[in-house]
């Protein structure tokens, strides 16, 4: 082992001995056995001085005579007399000093007891002091518990009587839109406008389809009105909700009743439309795309702007009395057998649309792109349709019958055709 750790390990110990030493010293038994250890050794003490004293005194006699000795003897006796009498003064010192001692030693051991029992009562109060904290946190928290598990419970309760409430209130206004009275049927109608406000998502669906399925059965014009203006809303609410699948489903609009509903913007996608009326429908940038539309009414229905597509759309014997098409894309639409009579289709995107056998009466297609469109066997034409034909772009990559494509020629020469609206005339 090298020097080094020999003082190391002799560091080491020594500060054990110093830390055992001072525990010790912090004990009161270890003073009480200090001041009686210090009362026994001056006693001791004592008697040793009185001890050497005889052997002096013994030593000096084995030199004496008979006469001396004699008279040595009875100074003896007298001087062990004036001991015995002085023993305990001459010890007496001692003994108060030990005492003394003693009594130092046990008042310094007691202060230093006391300071340890002071720190360790001090030391107790803190623990009791941070267990009452401890425990005063801990109830606190449990009432706080208790107090968010009673609102929780009150709000659950007051939610569930909310429910309640609501779903009578709804059972009442479905029931009063089959009432007889179209007073009744009306204030039904406004009423379930307030289901549709924000925090009451779970009844707008039910919204929906009560006000669709009322818009299929008969009602006055005026409670129609405010039924479409009901759906309006709903189904701006559903569309955002609604899966693809859901959409397919749910928006049945066939036999609905919807005149002058604003469905503007909206995406009616793979709809159905059938024998649906849509008089004055503002569908401007909605898309129809493959919306299925047979025998829909759309007279004087607004679907105009580039951004309305009724591509692929299939509106066979649509009525479509001065519908406006401005701009729509029509891309592959079916109209076969529509009446397209004042129908607009200005810078309308026609391309392999299909508009055989339909009625064209006053119908404009100025500046319309009639790219491989198919317009056969058209149960009317006009002039002023045939006109405005021979002004669309493309109308020579349209499929025409004979007839009318000869007369487009004519007229895209200048020169006069005949009147009849016959399109075999």
């Amino acid at each position: 082992m090298s020097d080094t750790h020999r003082t190391s390990a002799g560091s080491a110990w020594a500060m054990l001995a110093l830390r055992r030493a001072g525990a010790a010293l912090r004990r009161p038994r270890t003073w009480v056995g200090i001041a009686l250890l210090a009362t026994l050794v001056l006693a001791l003490w004592g008697l040793f001085s009185l001890r050497v004293g005889g052997r002096a005194n013994g030593d000096l006699l084995q030199h004496m005579t008979r006469d001396q000795l004699e008279l040595e003897k009875l100074r003896q006796e007298i001087e062990n007399l004036r001991q015995q009498r002085s023993l305990i003064a001459t010890v007496a010192p001692y003994l108060a000093a030990a005492v003394a001692i003693s009594g130092a030693f046990l008042a310094w051991g007691a202060q230093i007891a006391e300071r340890g029992r002071q720190r360790r009562s001090d030391a107790d109060q803190r623990d009791k002091d941070r267990l009452q904290r401890q425990a005063a946190q801990q109830e606190e928290a449990r009432q706080r518990k208790r107090d968010r598990q009673l609102e929780a419970a009150e709000l659950a309760q007051r939610e569930a009587e909310t429910e309640r409430r609501l779903d009578e209130n709804f059972a009442s206004v479905a029931a009063n839109l089959g009432s007889p009275s179209a007073a009744i049927q009306a204030s039904a109608a406004v009423s379930l406008l307030s289901f549709l406000r924000p925090g009451l998502e779970a009844y707008q669906r039910r919204v929906f389809l009560l006000v669709l399925a009322n818009l299929k059965v008969d009602h006055t014009r005026e409670v129609n009105k405010l039924l479409v203006r009901v759906f309006e809303r709903a189904v701006r609410l559903q569309l955002r909700q609604m899966s693809p699948d859901e959409r397919t489903l749910l928006m049945d609009l066939s036999d609905a009743r919807l005149d002058t509903v604003d469905l503007s913007g909206l995406d009616l996608s793979e709809s159905d439309l059938g024998f649906a009326t849509l008089q004055y429908a503002k569908l401007r940038g909605a898309s129809l795309f493959r919306v299925r539309g047979y025998h829909v009414h759309l007279e004087k229905a607004s679907l105009s702007g580039r951004d309305t597509t009724l591509e692929e759309a299939r509106l066979r014997k649509a009525h479509c009395l001065e519908t406006h098409f401005h701009d729509a894309n029509l891309t592959s639409a079916r109209l076969e057998e529509a009446d397209l009579t004042g129908a607009q289709f200005y810078r309308a995107r026609l391309q392999s649309a299909h508009l055989d056998e339909t009625t064209l009466r006053g119908t404009r297609f100025d500046e319309a792109d009639l790219n491989d469109a198919f317009l056969r066997r058209l149960k009317e034409v006009d002039e002023a349709s045939l006109r405005s034909l021979s002004r669309a772009k493309n109308w020579r990559k349209a499929h025409f019958d004979p007839q009318v494509l000869e007369r487009l020629e004519l007229l895209s020469q200048g020169q006069p055709v005949s009147t009849s609206t016959d399109p075999d005339g």
